[in-house]
């Protein structure tokens, strides 16, 4: 294919990071829109930061009272924090998730486009911040 135009290749991978992100965060293609509702109703029922902060701050027997009704209504049994929480948070977020894919989409040119490693980290993290701003300019 010849030598690509170092503008080109920039623009190539910041569409390529938004995109894997949006797959990964917003898309509803079955396959991967089904284990991320799972893992938001399971591992996240509480979305909302003030919900979650009242939670962490009622008395023991608010919280239990709390869980019960959480797990007639949606199935969860466990109390939401953690790994599982940070996990479920992380795929709803594109800010969070592009920094990993771009991370992904900037060592594969790294590696293949021949990239120095300064580049490679300037550009994974313009990647990342451009995603972040067209994602949250998207309509909801």
């Amino acid at each position: 294919m010849g030598v690509t135009p170092h503008w080109m290749m920039v623009a190539l991978t910041m569409l390529a990071t938004y995109r894997v992100t949006r797959f990964i965060t917003r898309d509803q293609l079955p396959i991967i829109a089904r284990p991320r509702r799972w893992i938001d109703k399971h591992w996240n029922p509480l979305p909302d930061q003030a919900t979650w902060e009242s939670y962490l701050e009622s008395p023991p027997e608010a919280q239990r009272i709390f869980r019960e009704n959480l797990a007639k209504v949606t199935g969860v049994r466990t109390r939401p924090t953690g790994w599982r929480r940070s996990i479920a948070y992380f795929i709803g977020c594109s800010w969070c998730t592009s920094i990993w894919v771009a991370a992904g989409v900037v060592i594969f040119d790294h590696y293949f486009l021949g990239l120095t490693w300064e580049w490679t980290t300037l550009l994974w993290l313009a990647s990342s911040a451009i995603t972040g701003m067209i994602a949250q300019r998207e309509p909801e």
